[in-house]
């Protein structure tokens, strides 16, 4: 079989929007011959299984629990003797999630009376 370089999946993801906190992960999908190996960059800045966000050698993105500074470009290079070729770049966001408490009101009688508030939790958890 002669060489195939690699092509991407379509369609390819142009944005992502991670909730902060929880857990998230992104597939390299590639078809060429030989079959090439996936590497992912941040920011320009190669990735690896030790890394957060870990690469992994299957081509996945594993984002164990986002963080604030997950924001960034990311893309994915197939690497392969039929060339190198990289992915367009995927641009994440990383959103604060809302929760809402219901409140009950201390006053006599009912009906009693319900606020909803919400609340804007975004912590930066990469230290």
């Amino acid at each position: 079989m002669p060489n195939r370089i690699a092509t991407f999946a379509d369609p390819w993801p142009e944005f992502l929007i991670l909730a902060i906190a929880r857990p998230a992960a992104v597939s390299c999908e590639v078809d060429g011959w030989p079959p090439p190996t996936k590497l992912w960059y941040k920011n320009g800045f190669k990735l690896d299984e030790t890394t957060h966000p870990a690469a992994l050698s299957n081509g996945s993105l594993v984002f164990e629990s986002v963080r604030l500074n997950d924001s960034g470009l990311y893309v994915c290079v197939a690497d392969s003797a039929a060339g190198i070729r990289g992915s367009q770049p995927i641009n994440v966001t990383v959103a604060c999630l809302y929760t809402s408490l219901f409140v009950l009101t201390t006053g006599k009688g009912w009906p009693k009376t319900f606020y909803l508030i919400y609340f804007k939790k975004c912590i930066d958890t990469s230290f």
